[in-house]
């Protein structure tokens, strides 16, 4: 059915081009080079469909780097998971804990993953394809989220945002809360991730971390990730 509907829609483009083509070479005179009108036309007409399949993938990578940019955020807000087992609870997300009495913070592969899984879920409203043929693979660099899916096509995007580096500077606090929790050693962040943002907002039931990176601004939304301690 698929097939008969894309059939379908290149013979409209075809015809649709075949029409418009011909006006334009009526209307502008002979501008064929030499060319016969057959020749010139069909030529005219493959710049015409070329430009629409280029249109067409382009707007499914789009699709795929939003659904990218929402899942780095997403894991932002929840300390690095989709669905957290252990967390606290705040009025926006579920933050995971990163420390309960010892290093239980996620790896970045962990996180990759996470975000991979996102993807395999909600890229199929991009691509029009079965879930389960969707796969994908995650790198989390110090610059950007390099994103490559697999289904109908071959897509590869990148996140712009500096993931990589937050969850570095994330990952060296948790270090120094399991050193010493009541008063950890942050004085690195002020020389080594001066560029960072920290924010620290104390609860009943532990602490929470938000580190905000501005230099990965999306539609003027500054990056954070969050995660808690106790």
């Amino acid at each position: 059915m698929k097939k008969r509907v894309l059939i379908l829609v290149i013979l409209i483009i075809l015809v649709s081009s075949f029409v418009i083509v011909s006006a334009q070479t009526e209307t502008s005179g002979d501008k064929c080079g030499g060319q016969t009108r057959l020749t010139c036309e069909w030529t005219k007409i493959k710049d015409v469909i070329g430009s629409f399949f280029s249109n067409l993938v382009s707007g499914k990578t789009d699709c795929i780097k939003q659904r990218g940019i929402d899942a780095v955020r997403l894991v932002g807000l929840q300390g690095g998971y989709l669905n957290p087992d252990n967390y606290f609870e705040n009025d926006i997300a579920n933050v995971a804990y990163w420390h309960d009495s010892d290093n239980i913070a996620p790896s970045k592969s962990d996180i990759e993953s996470e975000i991979a899984s996102y993807l395999e879920a909600t890229v199929p409203y991009c691509d029009n394809v079965n879930e389960d043929s969707v796969k994908s693979s995650v790198v989390i660099n110090d610059n950007n989220v390099v994103i490559n899916i697999k289904g109908n096509n071959e897509y590869n995007t990148k996140v712009p945002i500096r993931l990589g580096r937050v969850y570095d500077a994330s990952s060296k606090i948790i270090d120094k809360v399991s050193e010493n929790y009541d008063s950890p050693d942050l004085a690195f962040l002020g020389t080594d991730y001066s560029d960072l943002k920290i924010t620290i907002v104390p609860y009943d039931s532990g602490i929470v971390y938000i580190i905000t990176d501005d230099k990965s601004k999306i539609d003027d939304i500054s990056y954070s990730l969050e995660f808690a301690v106790r």
